[in-house]
Order: C-alpha cells, then sequence, then structure tokens
C-alpha cells in the first residue's frame, strides 16, 4: 500500500521547499544558459543543454500533475486516511473516524 499524499510530502517529493512568487525554487532553476547572445562555436552545447532542461521540466510537471491527482484523491478517500492515521497512532479506525468527524464539524 502506498503512503496517502499529504501537502508536506507534497512539497517535498516536487522540491518545493524554497522560492515564492517572486523566486523560482532552487531545484526548478534553469541551470542552462538563457541569454539571448551565444557565440556561434556555443550554440550547438547550448540548445541541446536547454532542451534536455526542457525534457526535465516536462518530467517534472508530470509528477507535480501526478502528485496533486494523488493528493486530491487522497484527501477525498477518508476510509483510507483513518486507516492510515489508525496505522501511526495505534487507534481504531472507527475511534479516528469519530474524532475527525468531531473536529471537521466544528
Amino acid at each position: 500500500m502506498a503512503y496517502p499524499m499529504t501537502w508536506q510530502r507534497f512539497v517535498r517529493r516536487n522540491h518545493l521547499l524554497d522560492g515564492s512568487y517572486a523566486v523560482q525554487p532552487e531545484a526548478w532553476a534553469a541551470q542552462v544558459n538563457v541569454n539571448s547572445t551565444v557565440a556561434p562555436e556555443a550554440a550547438l552545447d547550448i540548445l541541446a543543454a536547454q532542451r534536455e532542461r526542457l525534457l526535465r521540466y516536462q518530467k517534472q510537471a508530470a509528477l507535480l500533475a501526478g502528485d496533486l491527482r494523488r493528493l486530491e484523491t487522497d484527501g477525498r478517500d477518508e476510509d483510507a486516511l483513518c486507516k492510515h492515521i489508525a496505522e501511526r497512532t495505534h487507534l481504531g479506525a472507527a475511534e479516528v473516524a469519530a474524532v475527525l468527524k468531531e473536529f471537521f464539524a466544528i
């Protein structure tokens, strides 16, 4: 059984621990030459590096989307969430469900 996706796990798995609206997370930095002026002899090497980085961005975007879908699904699967909490706390799943029901009713 896979662990339920949580926000904390989502952030860690997708390297989103740093960054903000103004600055991208370090793991998502381009790390390639993005200048518009390039020496002709370096153009092919830079183009190859940019292509590789674009492919990594596509992979990162797919993982991000997949993790978001899991987060959405796991967030709606109350039974799986109660079982997961019950295993971690050594309580019964019914007890966990009752506590969560009361907590979210507040």
